[in-house]
């Protein structure tokens, strides 16, 4: 689940065949690693989608982006909603 992250994160969830379609389409490979006792990590990649409120995709971004970039254009690309 998302504990781990902020509030407004939200996750993917369902059978696992499903979350494979999903994120095939999105190319978002993904592996689960057993960790000590119940515990495990899932691996994937740094990509990430920005959606509208659609959930319309709008742009990807990658691990190429500093935080500051990373800012930059996800506001220039909701300015451009805006107008």
């Amino acid at each position: 689940m998302c504990a781990e992250f902020d509030e407004r994160i939200m996750g993917l969830t369902g059978p696992v065949g499903a979350i494979r379609k999903m994120a095939n389409e999105y190319r978002v490979p993904f592996k689960k690693v057993e960790e000590d006792g119940d515990d495990y990590l899932v691996e994937t990649s740094h990509g990430m989608y920005l959606m509208n409120p659609s959930m319309e995709f709008v742009k990807s971004f990658g691990i190429r982006y500093t935080a500051n970039q990373l800012s930059q254009e996800i506001q220039k690309e909701v300015q451009k909603t805006q107008n």
